[in-house]
């Protein structure tokens, strides 16, 4: 199997896109840079994303970093079923299996067109305490359930920045792991973001029915929103959730959140089934319809109680942790999304040397020596 590049590499191709990318219109573009000038990444499980502006027009252009058995087979047949649907819920994309060359080598890349709006989590740190608003976007997400049953189709990973929302209107992003007719269940890539998924799930679960548990805990996270606007302040503050942790799906009944949730009437049975469907087997999570009328819920008996002041869960990362003290690990993951728990030494904030940009460095270390560092430009800033 091929090598891919590092992130490095990839960053070094593409600040000469005329030479990088096979593609006519991404070689014209102009690839979107940080502080330093340097072409700005997004991190990502599979793949890094940059963002070409070319002709008018914005481009999410996808590189994959990690192995995935059968990618391209997958992303044409999704490429061939969104065409076919020509679903209002998905960006046009086109995969090129010699997309960017990099060091004389061509590998593949997905070329996306550039989602407008605002990631999930964004959207709700600005309007989580606005009733009509949560409540419309609740609708929505229903209203987005139904059009990926009726079609077989199930995104795999849906979660903040993987969902953007523009006013009403949901648009998803990130297809690695999704489902479309003609592919074979149980045999996926990724298993998506634990603070949304069932605790229980694997790669096994790949199939049309591996979102419920997603439109579920969504469903009753934007419910308890719009009847307790400040438990957004208390609990969305991992940056990666928004009320639930997978700590929470893993031990429910003695989960803070849901505690709380049962201790609302309007939400006291939803917090018990959802209790009940975090405990059971995840063949047994209904259907969001179903759960919301109260149908179809694991017959499991989970005793939610009050926790103590001292009571803590166990932590689970959304990403893999890493000591930030153990520099050679660290390196083997640039490129990865991560978490890096450490002793912060010192913090920087400064203006680029043209004094127009701002930028914070955070330090685990001597920063003269070999160590993680947190680089944080204008661009992540804002």
């Amino acid at each position: 199997m091929t090598r891919l590049p590092s992130l490095d590499l990839y960053n070094e191709a593409v600040q000469h896109p005329q030479v990088a990318f096979t593609d006519a219109t991404l070689r014209a573009g102009k690839v979107r840079t940080n502080g330093l000038g340097l072409p700005l990444e997004l991190g990502g499980g599979f793949a890094n994303t940059y963002s070409v502006t070319a002709a008018g027009l914005t481009y999410a252009v996808r590189m994959f970093h990690k192995q995935a058995g059968g990618l391209e087979d997958r992303y044409r047949l999704i490429a061939t079923e969104l065409l076919r649907l020509s679903s209002p819920y998905f960006v046009q994309f086109e995969y090129q299996a010699r997309g960017v060359r990099v060091d004389g080598q061509q590998y593949p890349l997905v070329k996306m067109e550039w989602a407008s709006g605002e990631t999930l989590g964004s959207f709700l740190d600005a309007r989580y305490g606005d009733r009509n608003v949560v409540e419309a976007l609740r609708r929505s997400f229903r209203d987005l359930a139904k059009h990926l049953r009726d079609r077989g189709i199930a995104h795999g990973d849906l979660q903040n920045g993987n969902v953007m929302v523009d006013g009403a209107r949901l648009r998803l992003v990130d297809y690695d792991g999704m489902f479309v007719p003609g592919m074979a269940a149980a045999n996926g890539s990724e298993i998506g973001h634990r603070h949304f998924q069932h605790p229980a799930r694997s790669a096994k679960d790949f199939g049309p029915a591996m979102d419920r548990f997603s439109f579920i805990a969504l469903d009753l996270t934007l419910a308890a929103l719009m009847e307790r606007p400040a438990l957004f302040v208390k609990y969305a503050t991992t940056g990666e959730n928004i009320l639930f942790t997978g700590g929470d799906f893993k031990d429910p009944g003695a989960s803070p959140i849901f505690a709380e949730l049962r201790a609302i009437q309007s939400l006291r049975k939803h917090a018990e089934d959802f209790a009940a469907v975090c405990r059971a087997g995840i063949g047994s999570v209904p259907e969001i319809e179903d759960f919301v009328a109260g149908r179809n819920i694991p017959v499991v008996t989970v005793t939610i109680t009050t926790p103590s002041s001292t009571t803590r869960l166990a932590y689970a990362g959304s990403l893999p942790v890493i000591d930030a003290s153990d520099f050679a690990l660290a390196s083997r993951h640039i490129g990865d999304r991560v978490e890096v728990i450490g002793r912060i030494t010192d913090v920087k904030h400064d203006l680029t040397r043209r004094g127009n940009r701002e930028y914070v460095f955070i330090n685990f270390g001597d920063w003269r020596g070999r160590i993680v560092k947190v680089n944080i430009w204008n661009t992540g800033l804002e």
